[in-house]
């Protein structure tokens, strides 16, 4: 459970609790500014729009979406409407789908008595029960056990469930909480990659640098496409399968430096042929020799 505090005019020195509440408008005494806000050091914030009778919810709605877009309150988490003692199923209605339209949820905030005759709203129920003993009312997402007046400070005090979504002005780097260090991070991958040390692992941008040169000049000839147009045979062309998927590449060194592998010549069936002996018989296109298909196919595949 989370502790929160709330008030009209927030005070100097508020308790340093979990959670704080604050009003953006409706019928409200005071609107929080910006400031007032921005000094607030509890880690979790709702936002109050106060409607305790009338009103437009469409209207009242569409206020309350643009003061959380303004502050980037992140989508899903709870503004509370306060209804104090009003029960009215067919505003709450209007005003909730709102809200959920919009991506938020709306918690309603009255008096048990009160607030637990209206429908329950996307954001659940937060419920008046001034016993000033924490406590959380059964099926409420958060208890207001104390006011102001009850126990003589400048404040309300409530709780409010773990399962309630709150407004986290705080978030994690998850990473953090596992790795002291960068270092220790990379050392954890490279340990999971089964790196020896001081051995590399090629990335994405890698290969792509490779297959088609360096990224600033697309297309040149820096890659292995373009020193494959050049005549320079560095891999062995890949052969299809019987389902046509390539086999894997060979790789007869370290790039660029190696030595192209030679090649022993295949036999052809003889097959009769008015063409010239060495030359392409008719009606066949000539066949591209060394890498020059194979990167074709592979540039193809990666882009």
């Amino acid at each position: 459970m989370r502790r929160m505090w709330d008030a009209a005019f927030p005070p100097a020195s508020p308790p340093k609790w979990e959670a704080v509440a604050g009003y953006i408008g409706g019928n409200t005494p005071h609107v929080w500014t910006d400031q007032e806000w921005a000094r607030q050091q509890a880690r979790w914030r709702l936002p109050i729009f106060t409607r305790s009778h009338d009103g437009d919810p469409s209207a009242d709605a569409a206020h309350a979406i643009r003061w959380m877009t303004a502050h980037h309150v992140p989508k899903g988490v709870c503004v509370a409407l306060d209804f104090e003692t009003r029960v009215d199923a067919t505003y709450l209605h209007a005003f909730d789908a709102a809200i959920i339209r919009a991506g938020w949820k709306a918690m309603v905030y009255g008096s048990k008595q009160a607030v637990l005759r209206n429908p329950k709203p996307s954001g659940g129920y937060w419920a008046a029960e001034w016993t000033n003993v924490p406590h959380l009312v059964p099926g409420t997402a958060a208890t207001q056990y104390g006011s102001d007046v009850t126990l003589g400070t400048q404040y309300d005090a409530s709780l409010v469930a773990d399962s309630t979504p709150l407004w986290d002005t705080h978030e994690e780097d998850t990473m953090a909480l596992i790795f002291d260090s960068v270092d220790e991070f990379k050392q954890a991958v490279r340990a999971a990659m089964g790196l020896r040390e001081g051995e590399a692992a090629a990335s994405d941008s890698d290969v792509r640098v490779i297959l088609r040169g360096d990224p600033t000049h697309p297309g040149g000839d820096g890659g292995l496409a373009g020193r494959s147009a050049q005549g320079h045979r560095h891999l062995h062309r890949p052969r299809r399968g019987r389902h046509g998927h390539l086999r894997p590449l060979a790789w007869p060194g370290s790039w660029p430096h190696a030595e192209p592998t030679p090649r022993e010549p295949r036999s052809r069936p003889a097959t009769p042929s008015a063409a010239t002996p060495g030359s392409t018989p008719p009606g066949r296109r000539p066949r591209p020799r060394g890498g020059h298909r194979c990167v074709g196919q592979l540039r193809r595949e990666i882009d």
